[in-house]
């Protein structure tokens, strides 16, 4: 994968852009998802509750969902295989320190 120097934010503003979505805007948006479920995770620490946490990690887990998903469309729709990298090696998988 190139070396991505968009913020998750600029990538994301982009897509919204797009009138007819090529490989790489799906693996872009297949990045942002996975990135999103480290967010949830990042969100946990502050849970006030066992209610609240659950709740936060599914939604994480729903995240990651969708990019495996679309995982599967682009294989389906451009026959390549796509892998959603972990974290440290998602452009797009920062998440602020917990303070």
């Amino acid at each position: 994968m190139s070396e991505n120097t968009k913020s998750a934010a600029d990538a994301f503003a982009e897509l919204l852009a797009v009138k007819k979505p090529t490989v790489e805007h799906l693996k872009t948006l297949a990045l942002l998802e996975a990135a999103g479920g480290a967010f949830y995770d990042w969100y946990l620490a502050g849970a006030p509750n066992d209610e609240v946490r659950k709740l936060l990690a599914r939604n994480g887990q729903e995240e990651i969902g969708h990019a495996h998903r679309l995982r599967r469309v682009i294989k389906l729709l451009h026959g390549e295989d796509f892998e959603i990298p972990p974290l440290d090696r998602n452009p797009y998988g920062a998440v602020p320190a917990i303070k």
